[in-house]
C-alpha cells in the first residue's frame, strides 16, 4: 500500500513472501550486497533491505526507476540498460556480492515463457548466471526445464499452492539441480 507502481511494474512484481524468502536465503549464503539489475519497483530490492543487505537498483524505464528510487530509501537507484552497466556494478566485487536479475517476461500481446522474449535478453540471462559473481535469476514457471542451465539449481516456487516463478540459483551452499519451495513453510 506504501509502494509507487507503473502498471508494468505492479503485473511483474514478485509477491513480498517470496521476496522475503529469497532474500532470507541470500543472507544466508553470507551475501551482504546485492545488484538488483531489472528492479522494477522494488519488491525483491526492498525485501533485500529489510534483510540488511546493501543494495543497488536499476532499471532501465525512467518513470518505473523513479517509482524504485521512492520505494527504496537507503539504496543506490539508477536508470540505465542492465546489460550495459551490470558488468561495471559488480567489478571488484567479492564473495558476499550478488546479482539479482527479474528480466521482464511481457511483450505487446502478454505474458510469454518463450526465453527469447525476455529483456535483458537470454544470453545476457546466462552470462550473468555464468558471471564471477554470485546470482539470482527469477523466470516464470512456464521456462522450459530443457533450457535451463544445468550448472545452476532451478527451484521452482509455490506460494499458496500457486506456482509463482521458477529462479535460477547460483550463490554460496547451492549446487546444480532441481527443486521446489513451498510457501509458507
Amino acid at each position: 500500500a506504501r509502494l509507487w507502481w507503473t502498471p508494468d511494474s505492479v503485473e511483474q512484481a514478485s509477491r513480498p513472501a517470496v521476496s522475503r524468502w529469497r532474500a532470507a536465503r541470500l543472507v544466508a549464503a553470507g551475501i551482504t550486497r546485492v545488484v538488483d539489475l531489472a528492479c522494477g519497483a522494488g519488491v525483491d530490492a526492498l525485501a533485500c533491505l529489510d534483510a540488511g543487505l546493501d543494495v543497488t537498483a536499476v532499471d532501465i524505464d525512467p518513470a518505473t526507476a523513479e517509482f524504485a528510487a521512492r520505494n527504496l530509501p537507503g539504496a543506490r537507484v539508477l536508470c540505465a540498460d542492465a546489460a550495459r552497466v551490470g558488468a561495471d556494478l559488480t567489478a571488484g566485487a567479492d564473495g558476499r556480492t550478488a546479482v539479482l536479475l527479474d528480466p521482464a517476461r511481457r511483450t505487446a500481446r502478454g505474458r510469454s515463457w518463450r526465453l527469447a522474449d525476455l529483456r535483458p535478453g537470454w544470453g545476457f540471462v546466462q552470462d550473468v548466471l555464468a558471471g564471477p559473481t554470485s546470482a539470482v535469476v527469477r523466470l516464470g514457471p512456464g521456462a522450459p526445464a530443457e533450457a535451463l542451465p544445468e550448472a545452476a539449481e532451478a527451484v521452482w516456487v509455490s506460494e499458496h499452492h500457486e506456482l509463482v516463478e521458477c529462479g535460477l540459483w547460483r550463490i554460496p551452499g547451492a549446487g546444480p539441480g532441481r527443486a521446489a519451495q513451498l510457501l509458507p513453510s
